[in-house]
This record gives C-alpha cells, structure tokens and sequence, in this order.
C-alpha cells in the first residue's frame, strides 16, 4: 500500500486532476516494483477513459494515454470506481495535504490522520 500527498501550483479541474494523480501513481508504483494493484478513483469519466480503448478529446485525454501506457509495466491493474462521496481516503489526504510544503509518501503504511478513515473505507462503511 502505498499513500502519497503533492501540492499543485495551479488550479485544475477536478477530472484533470484525477487522471494527473492515477499517472504519477502508476509511475511511482511501477518503478518500486509493483505488478499487481486496484487503483480506485471517484471520476467516472476518467475511470471510463481508463477501461475504454478508444482516445478521449476531453482535457484529461492525453493523461489517460499516458495513464495507458503505464498500465502495460502491470502483470494485473484494475481500475474501481468509487463514488465522491464514499471516498473519504481522498477526501482526508487532499485536505490533509494543505499543510505540506511540497511532497510527502507514506509506504506500507499510511498518514496517522487515516487509519480510522482506512479501516472503515476496507469495512465497506462508507458505501
């Protein structure tokens, strides 16, 4: 399990940064290693670009390439979605992430501030 937190310098639209943060999660996983991994993310439109083999002409579109590309470094990749709402993980790093300077992973563990909100998300309680 991997867990991870960067700040952006500029605004984005929400899909946009979906797909930027499956890409650099793809590539950080591959490169220690990983081959197998479910990458759970809450933007349907991006989950869909990611199953589909068809390009996408959406903002996000040449993310998802390359999200794409990535994704053959795996033996095993499944893509979830997961409501907005029902991710609370996310929704606790992003806010936890306001106070770091610039880049911060946790690996094989996770932020003190998730362990509550990672038991419950495991336990199906957010659903």
């Amino acid at each position: 399990m991997f867990s991870c937190l960067k700040i952006l310098h500029q605004a984005f639209c929400s899909n946009d940064i979906e797909a930027m943060a499956i890409v650099w999660a793809l590539f950080f996983t591959s490169n220690v290693g990983v081959k197998r991994a479910v990458l759970e993310g809450d933007s349907l439109a991006v989950i869909k670009g990611l199953r589909e083999d068809d390009s996408s002409l959406a903002t996000f579109g040449l993310l998802v390439e390359d999200a794409k590309v990535l994704s053959q470094q795996f033996d095993e990749l499944l893509y979830s979605h997961t409501k907005r709402e029902s991710n609370m993980v996310a929704y606790t790093l992003a806010r936890y992430a306001i106070g770091i300077l610039d880049f911060v992973v946790w690996i094989e563990d996770v932020s003190p501030q998730l362990h509550s909100i990672l038991k419950a998300d495991l336990l199906g309680l957010f659903q």
